[in-house]
């Protein structure tokens, strides 16, 4: 699958996801939104620079005269979209993982929470024994 088509696939997945015309420009703003996501997730920079860099590239191909497929990019752009499609798919991109992150820490205080009550009502009961 070429560049262009690859992008058009993503961008197609990425606004039936988020309802939104302009998919990955919209999932690149989620992701530049989320001020902690390098620190969360692995990999998130290096997702947002090439998710960039391929609209960059498409917007390029489509707008400029003389931009062609050939002289723009490599057959590695057109993988990494269809591996980042993928991702998508599998919820292994940065916001799935972001988001399954979020929910694991928020499942944890919650456990630490009730673990803490927990403790502090043995305590209360020891102490009401002796």
């Amino acid at each position: 699958m070429n560049f262009i088509d690859s992008f058009k696939r993503l961008e197609k997945l990425c606004s039936e996801l988020y309802g939104n015309k302009h998919g990955i420009s919209f999932y690149i703003d989620e992701m530049k939104g989320i001020a902690d996501g390098e620190e969360r997730v692995s990999g998130w920079n290096a997702d947002l620079k090439k998710l960039k860099h391929c609209r960059w590239v498409r917007n390029k191909i489509v707008h400029e005269p003389g931009c062609t497929e050939e002289n723009m990019c490599g057959p590695d752009d057109s993988r990494w979209l269809q591996d980042f499609h993928s991702r998508i798919l599998a919820q292994n991109d940065p916001l799935s993982m972001y988001r399954k992150g979020k929910k694991q820490n928020s499942g944890n205080v919650l456990l630490y929470l009730i673990l803490c009550f927990m403790g502090i009502a043995a305590l209360l009961v020891y102490a009401c024994l002796f």
